[in-house]
Order: C-alpha cells, then structure tokens, then sequence
C-alpha cells in the first residue's frame, strides 16, 4: 500500500513542476504518514459519511412515528398480544359469568322472598274457604306466591257451580288475595227433579241436582214452555214473576232465610216457608212492615208448627195471629 501512494506522490509531484515550475513545495514522502488514517479516511470518503465520524451520542435520533411506535410495541411485547378469537371467547365467557350470576340470584329470591305464607279470601257466601282453596289447587302446588299467581294467573270461570269468577292476585311476597265473585241467585224453580236458580232479573243462571242451603224454592209460577240455562223463566204472566223477584230481594235485604216461596195464581198471593212456620204475606202491599214484624217474632219460642198471619198487618197494628196447626 505504501508503494501505490509512493509512487502516486512521484505522479503529483511531476504533475506539479510541469504545470507550477515556481512551486517549490513537493508531496512529502509517505514515511510519516499513518496507513491506517488514510485508509479510514479513504473509506469515509468513498461513502459519503462523515456524520458517522462522530460520537454515538452526538448522532442526531431520528424520530419514530405513531403508527410505528405500537407497531414495535407489538412486536417487542409479545406477551400482551392475543389472537382475536381469543379476545371474543373471553366476552363470551364474561357474559355467560354474570348471566349465570344474575339467574342463580333470582332463583334465590323468588324462592325464599316469596314463600306463601297467608291467604285471604273474600266474596264466598255460598261455599267454604277450604272448598274456594281446592279450586284453585292451593294443596297441589308448591306453597310459593309467585308460583301459586302464575298457575291462577287466568280467572276461574268454569265449572263451578254458582261461582262467576274466582280471581287471584299478591298481597304482598307471603299473601295471595283471593276474590269470588258468586253469581246472584235469589231463588229456583224445580224442573224434573233439577233446581233451576235464577238470578235478581229471572234468568237461570245455574243448574243443580240438590237444593241449595239458603235459596228458596218457588212453587206456584204459571210457567210454561222449556227452562233453560241464560234465558228468562218462561211464565204466562210477567206480574207474577215479578212478584216472587220482589219479595226474594226483600227477603235478602231483610236477612230472613226462606226455605220456599209460594205464589198463589188463584188471588196472586205471596207466603214464605221457614222450618215448621208458613208465613202469610197477601199482596204485595206493606211488605217492608211485614217483614219487619216477622223478624221481630221469629225468636219467639211459641212462633213453631203453625202459621203467621201478616195478609192485612200494617205498622198502625198491634195484634198479629199466629195459627198451631192442629196434630
């Protein structure tokens, strides 16, 4: 290497005397010259970068992009990199979690929040509570509110005699309220062995084979044609079945229980049978004051096996007849 620059030197230094002869100074010779700093320089200059002589520390940074920046976070994090399905098994997973969560929840509440402990039941005149029970299957279920509603969640309307609905609806988590709604029956009429009972306007609203503790049985009515069920009593005269309905309503507004009603289509008039006593009420005149003087009597002792004349009792009397019958 020393000979090439050597002899490149001879070469500068004719080329020096032939253009400048005045020019005294020469290419020294390459003795003190250091090989290696012109190697180094020589390869710095064929690359164009003298920048790199400079120290690491002294090289300007050059700035990375955003996009970049999480790209290498990426790439040099590896551990926090997870696959998309990954990523969507566990939503999933998370989501099953708290739904399952929420259910168990629930199912805790509705069965220890809402165990039934009480039932309330109103409207029933003509059946007992244990019989209003069984009707709604109160002894077939799990005594739970929530469930007991769901299962009555539809009005019973059906089936049962003398009943209109039955309802259900929750007091509170440990109540359910029970509501009977009865049909309105003020008497019946015997067809053929079957009682048929009509409601305050005259419409058979139920059939039976056994006579109804509490109704009375009306006898006398000049009925004709076929009785059936939602239609009118057929009769062939309206004021007598008029009659019978208006003294069956007051026996119900006076409380006064009656085993029979009879109409007398001879001379239109109207008694009632209670146990051993036949009470005679005439017309239909005055009959608030009849029957106030009946109740007034009905306690006595001696008022059994006979009959109570009240035909022409007003309130301005005092003497009322009452006839034993004769053994």
């Amino acid at each position: 290497m020393k000979d090439e620059v050597r002899t490149e030197r001879q070469q500068m230094n004719k080329y020096i005397q032939n253009e400048h002869p005045d020019n005294t100074e020469l290419i020294e010779d390459p003795k003190d010259i250091d090989l290696e700093e012109v190697l180094y320089a020589y390869d710095s200059e064929r690359d164009g970068s003298d920048a790199d002589d400079a120290p690491e520390e002294e090289r300007p940074k050059e700035e990375v992009p955003e996009e970049e920046k999480e790209m290498v976070y990426e790439v040099y994090h590896p551990r926090n990199y997870k696959p998309r399905e990954h990523r969507l098994w566990v939503r999933l997973a998370k989501k099953i979690g708290f739904f399952l969560a929420a259910v168990i929840v629930l199912a805790v509440i509705v069965i220890f929040g809402f165990r039934l402990r009480q039932v309330n039941i109103e409207g029933n005149e003509y059946y007992t509570d244990e019989e209003i029970l069984n009707y709604i299957h109160y002894n077939d279920y799990p005594k739970n509110t929530l469930y007991m509603f769901w299962k009555n969640r539809t009005p019973v309307t059906e089936g049962i005699p003398f009943i209109q609905e039955i309802s259900v609806s929750i007091q509170n988590p440990s109540t359910l309220q029970v509501e009977v709604t009865e049909k309105i029956i003020v008497g019946a009429v015997e067809d053929n062995g079957t009682y048929m009972y009509f409601d305050n306007v005259g419409n058979i609203v139920e059939s039976s084979t056994s006579a109804r503790e509490g109704v009375p049985v009306v006898s006398g009515l000049p009925i004709e044609g076929v009785i059936t069920i939602n239609e009118k009593i057929p009769v062939s005269d309206d004021s007598a079945l008029d009659a019978v309905l208006d003294l069956a309503l007051k026996l119900q507004q006076y409380q006064i229980e009656a085993d029979q009603l009879i109409y007398s289509s001879s001379d239109g008039t109207l008694s009632f049978v209670k146990g051993t006593v036949t009470v005679n009420l005439g017309s239909g005149r005055n009959i608030e004051d009849k029957l106030t003087a009946y109740n007034d009597l009905k306690e006595q002792p001696e008022l059994e096996n006979g009959t109570l004349h009240l035909e022409d009792y007003d309130a301005t009397k005092e003497r009322i007849i009452f006839s034993k019958d004769s053994k």
